[in-house]
């Protein structure tokens, strides 16, 4: 763990473990946290997109529908990828399911 230790590469190191963490109950809070650092850093569609998958399976609906709408708006032309990932985790999660119709309301 090293890496957090070095100013310049804490950053690219919470972005790895962000792209590689699947959405997980037993480690909401964890993911989340870990989510709400690497957006600031590049709030890039797939990882909003996780995130707000992260924040329903910790409890938090309301911040969830919240970042998907925002997603939503500021990347239009990948809504079809949205509505993918967010079916693909609504299938493993079924508390997910809103998140996923949102995806498909024009």
């Amino acid at each position: 763990m090293e890496v957090f230790a070095t100013r310049e590469m804490s950053p690219w190191a919470l972005l790895a473990f962000a792209e590689l963490a699947q959405p997980s109950r037993q480690q909401a809070t964890e993911r989340i946290i870990l989510c709400e650092r690497v957006i600031r850093f590049t709030p890039a569609r797939s990882l909003l997109t996780r995130c707000a998958m992260q924040l329903t399976l910790g409890g938090r609906e309301t911040d969830a529908e919240q970042l998907v709408r925002s997603v939503l708006r500021a990347f239009p032309t990948e809504r079809t990828d949205t509505a993918a990932e967010l079916s693909k985790g609504a299938q493993a999660f079924p508390e997910l399911k809103p998140l996923w119709q949102l995806s498909l309301e024009k």
